[in-house]
């Protein structure tokens, strides 16, 4: 009953931005339930969004340790991993994830910025144009993959996706689309 209580209230601190008191109500359902997964899970976010990434990776080892089908946690690890900038650490965790649901566009996106980072860029290609076919209307996938043609010079090739994406409403993609077409000597 205490730890039902414990967790809203958690969750309801972490809606708020107060992470260090929904790390506090976590524990305590923590030590209440020692086996609640979800605990650990909404713990390891609030870690992740309060930058204690290595607090957050622990957590969802335990989250992985209690049910390792389960695919947020990979992603979630990964995303901390990704924040530390252990980014083949990263990948691991996004393989997981992509294993255990082909399906998930977060993790392809995920993986794609890890790959854009050890400037794997065919891989980082692949994983954004799997993530648009996933989820056709997500303009920071459009915007990433603007910006990975971009970054290897690929500069025409680069505004289809920058300009998709301000369609979706991503505003920074007006920026770059501009210096791209400057660059390109292009008027606006």
């Amino acid at each position: 009953k205490f730890a039902k209580a414990y967790i809203k209230r958690g969750i309801a601190y972490g809606n708020k931005g107060q992470f260090d008191k929904a790390i506090f109500d976590y524990t305590k359902v923590i030590e209440i339930s020692p086996d609640f997964a979800d605990a650990y899970d909404n713990r390891g976010a609030a870690h992740l969004d309060k930058g204690q990434f290595d607090h957050a990776i622990t957590d969802y080892n335990k989250v992985i340790e209690m049910n390792p089908n389960n695919v947020d946690a990979y992603n979630n690890r990964g995303i901390a991993y990704y924040k530390k900038r252990q980014f083949n650490e990263a990948i691991s965790d996004y393989n997981k994830a992509i294993e255990l649901d082909p399906l998930y566009v977060e993790a392809y996106f995920n993986r794609g910025n890890a790959y854009r980072n050890l400037q794997q860029y065919e891989a980082a290609l692949a994983d954004f144009r799997r993530a648009i076919e996933l989820n056709p209307d997500d303009a920071q996938v459009y915007f990433n993959l603007g910006a990975l043609f971009v970054n290897t010079g690929q500069l025409p090739k680069s505004l289809p996706y920058l300009e998709k994406a301000v369609l979706l409403g991503h505003s920074q993609a007006v920026d770059v689309i501009a210096q791209v077409q400057e660059a390109l000597g292009m008027e606006a």
